[in-house]
C-alpha cells in the first residue's frame, strides 16, 4: 500500500467497510466491535482523508448505547448521502439506521430512522441523486451450530430496493 491507516489512535476496531466522501475528503469507517471485551462498534471518521497515514487520530466517532449499535452486535457496512447530510449504516440484523448531520455528527448520539423488518441486512448500496435504496436480505436460520449466521440457500433470499429512501 501507498498508505496505512492504523494502530492505537486510530479508533478502528475490526474495520469493515469504508466510504469515502471524494468532495469532503471525508473516510466513513465501518468499524466493527471486538466482542464482549473489545472495543464497541462505531463509525470512525477522518476529515482529510486523503492526507491521513500512519497511526493518526480519527476526527469524529459516532459510538455508544444511544446509537443502539452494541444492541445490534456490530457494524459492517455504512453510506453517505451526502445531498441529505446523513449515513445509513447496516449491521446484518433486522435493522438500518440513519444518522446525521454526517458532516458534524459526534459521539454518543440516537439515529435519526430506523428502518425496520429485514430478516438479515447484509449489504446494501444507495444512490443519493436518485433517492433509492437497495438492500441484500438473507434469512438466519441455519441454526445454532451457525451461531445465528445467515444460511446460504435459505429463503427468503432478496434484494429488496426502496425508492424515495430518504423519507422512510
Amino acid at each position: 500500500p501507498d498508505r496505512v491507516i492504523g494502530g492505537s489512535l486510530t479508533g478502528l476496531a475490526q474495520p469493515f467497510n469504508v466510504f469515502v466522501d471524494e468532495t469532503n475528503d471525508r473516510l466513513y469507517v465501518a468499524s466493527a466491535n471486538e466482542g464482549p471485551a473489545g472495543p464497541d462498534p462505531a463509525i470512525v471518521i477522518f476529515d482529510n482523508a486523503s492526507t491521513k497515514n500512519g497511526n493518526v487520530p480519527f476526527t469524529r466517532k459516532v459510538g455508544g448505547p444511544l446509537t443502539t449499535f452494541f444492541s445490534h452486535l456490530t457494524v459492517h457496512n455504512v453510506f453517505l448521502d451526502p445531498i441529505r447530510d446523513e449515513f445509513y449504516v447496516a449491521h446484518h440484523q433486522s435493522d438500518i439506521l440513519v444518522f446525521g448531520p454526517a458532516s458534524t455528527i459526534n459521539g454518543n448520539v440516537s439515529p435519526t430512522r430506523t428502518l425496520s423488518g429485514f430478516d438479515n441486512a447484509l449489504g446494501f448500496f444507495y444512490l443519493p441523486a436518485e433517492d433509492v435504496l437497495y438492500v441484500s436480505d438473507a434469512n438466519a436460520s441455519c441454526g445454532s451450530g451457525a451461531g445465528g449466521a445467515p444460511c446460504p440457500g435459505a429463503p427468503p433470499q432478496a434484494i429488496k430496493v426502496f425508492y424515495n429512501a430518504s423519507t422512510l
